[in-house]
């Protein structure tokens, strides 16, 4: 039953009230946050984290979800952020939908990085990401914005991985003939120039173009970066070794905020450092430290070494055969120094974090894996229609892939309080499938 005219019209405009006074709280607090200060409306943080996807067991504190490698597929990103109840129903490429799309209050969104690359909406999702950065922030809360190598890619002029023919379409005037025709000449988007397609898109990430220029801006405003660290959480595309730390900080840095300060610093576009370099091993955007091989002393280099120092032997001494019982197993999760957790932990140490949680190593399943002991968590599950069109299973159906990819959807789910219970959030999935708890960190 509704209630009479005057306490209607009294209703809203104490509803008014309450969003502009909301509005004022939610500036404070994100300026308060900016300078390490986290406080919150009386008992916030007694309560739990508002608006999570898997109730059981809600921590205190703020509500802090994470996102992996999208890869340019826009459905993909906007069922997710929906599910997580994030992002409101109705959000489309329309950007006439964006209008108030976050929904999130208070909550902290970690985007890890590649949502540029392999898929056609690269453009589009950047666009939608940076709006949805500014909404968040007037309810006190924040989507943060990680550089993954494929952002990094197209900074320097890189195309080799962009989305095929939509995907550079997308950066013109005239996307519906561009596509018939890309080789054509055409009005590039915010851009004053024509040029082939591929040319628009390489001259909008360029320094003096609109997506480029927009995105080093938010790195210098503190927006995006390469690393997060939240509570005991350390947020990276690719990962951290500590390498890392004694080649660009010294023997005595300690903590990941001289990092975020020399990745505001640098040029992302001409840079040699291994922060930004095409596919560096120890990079933070480039190692391969999920499937084990981040350098010459990984446990990937320590095994193929010693193969090939096998071989050698066995070729000196004539044998016609080799038995591979006589190699030594050097695990990927081994703790022994060069092997990957040893560089976790020693990487953790470092950051003064207990977990890493990075994209950038895909799981071909299609589930999220934790590996040592539980402070390496690897979330890209390959959720982009780019990946899943091309599984053989699929053989090209839109439908299949887009059923695999709605299959792939996976997110994160903690908050900001200490020692904080973490849920993998399937989205895209029913039941005991849809929240799988994380455990606890193995001493």
């Amino acid at each position: 039953t509704s209630p009479p005219r005057p306490a209607r019209s009294f209703l809203r405009r104490g509803a008014m009230a309450t969003r502009a006074s909301g509005a004022v709280i939610g500036v404070i607090t994100m300026a308060l946050r900016a300078h390490g200060i986290n406080i919150g409306v009386v008992g916030h943080r007694a309560a739990p984290a508002a608006g999570r996807v898997c109730t059981e067991g809600q921590p205190a504190g703020r509500r802090v979800v994470s996102v992996a490698d999208l890869h340019g597929d826009f459905h993909a990103m906007a069922e997710l952020l929906t599910g997580l109840k994030l992002v409101r129903e109705g959000v489309s490429r329309d950007e006439a939908t964006w209008k108030n799309a976050w929904v999130g209050d208070d909550a902290l969104l970690v985007q890890l990085g590649d949502v540029l690359g392999r898929g056609a909406d690269g453009r589009m999702m950047y666009r939608f990401l940076w709006a949805l950065q500014d909404q968040a922030a007037v309810s006190g809360g924040e989507v943060f914005l990680l550089l993954g190598n494929h952002e990094l890619l197209v900074l320097r002029g890189v195309m080799d991985y962009v989305g095929g023919i939509e995907d550079k379409c997308a950066y013109t005037q005239e996307f519906s003939q561009c596509v018939k025709s890309p080789d054509n000449m055409w009005k590039c988007q915010d851009v004053k120039d024509t040029d082939y397609a591929l040319g628009c898109l390489k001259r909008a990430w360029a320094v003096g173009g609109d997506m480029g220029d927009k995105l080093r801006k938010r790195v210098a405003e503190g927006k995006m970066n390469m690393v997060k660290k939240v509570g005991d959480l350390v947020f990276v595309h690719a990962g951290l070794v500590p390498e890392v730390w004694s080649r660009l900080g010294g023997p005595d840095a300690e903590g990941l905020e001289w990092l975020s300060d020399a990745v505001r610093k640098i040029n992302l576009a001409t840079s040699d450092s291994l922060l930004v370099k095409d596919d560096h091993p120890q990079g933070p955007a480039w190692t391969r430290l999920g499937e084990g091989r981040f350098g010459r002393d990984g446990w990937w280099a320590q095994r193929d070494r010693y193969l090939k120092e096998a071989e050698r032997q066995r070729k000196r001494r004539n044998e016609k055969s080799h038995h591979t019982e006589d190699i030594p197993e050097v695990k990927e999760d081994d703790d022994a120094p060069g092997g990957r957790c040893h560089a976790v932990r020693q990487a953790l140490l470092k950051a003064g974090g207990e977990r890493m949680v990075i994209g950038h190593n895909p799981r071909p399943s299609g589930d999220a894996e934790i590996l040592c002991g539980g402070r390496l968590l690897l979330t890209d599950t390959f959720m982009s229609i780019a990946y899943t069109i091309d599984f053989k299973e699929n053989d090209r159906d839109q439908q299949k892939a887009r059923q695999d990819s709605t299959r792939r959807l996976l997110a994160l789910e903690t908050s900001d309080a200490p020692g904080a219970d973490i849920t993998q959030v399937y989205a895209g999935r029913e039941g005991d499938e849809r929240c799988r708890p994380v455990a606890p960190v193995a001493d």
